[in-house]
């Protein structure tokens, strides 16, 4: 991941419960990368970055 350790940690937190009760918008934008199932998503190019 492009990423530092500091923007993991202060990510939001991580429950199981939230599985069926929220969407995971919050994940996607902290991120900033979009959904799988929005309109215009492509799937990373192969082979796949490591």
């Amino acid at each position: 991941m492009d990423t530092t350790r500091e923007h993991v940690v202060g990510s939001p937190a991580y429950d199981p419960a939230i599985v069926k009760t929220r969407s995971f918008d919050d994940y996607y934008g902290y991120y900033g990368v979009a959904p799988f199932w929005t309109a215009g998503y492509a799937y990373p190019p192969y082979p796949y970055p490591r």
